[in-house]
């Protein structure tokens, strides 16, 4: 019969995470995709389905989240703006 140390599993554990980190965002040395340089190839459905979906899901969040933040507007430069613009009104 075998005889496996528990310290065999946990080690063995701790290196399947490690490759699974790896295999999902590259190497910790590597410097990973970002927004701006994703796109590496000249065909675009390539570099759609190139991107890793929980990187686009979260860049697609931040977006989200930046579109919902609106500068607030004094009502003073729209009334200005707003007879420059439509006149007639």
């Amino acid at each position: 019969e075998i005889q496996i140390k528990p310290i065999f599993f946990i080690f063995l554990n701790i290196l399947l995470i490690y490759a699974y980190v790896v295999a999902l965002r590259g190497h910790f040395t590597y410097n990973a995709l970002r927004v701006s340089s994703y796109e590496f190839s000249i065909i675009k459905a390539f570099n759609e389905i190139s991107t890793n979906p929980l990187m686009a899901f979260s860049w697609a969040y931040k977006e989200y989240k930046n579109q919902q933040e609106f500068k607030s507007v004094d009502t003073k430069q729209l009334n200005q703006l707003e007879e420059k613009l439509f006149p007639m009104f």
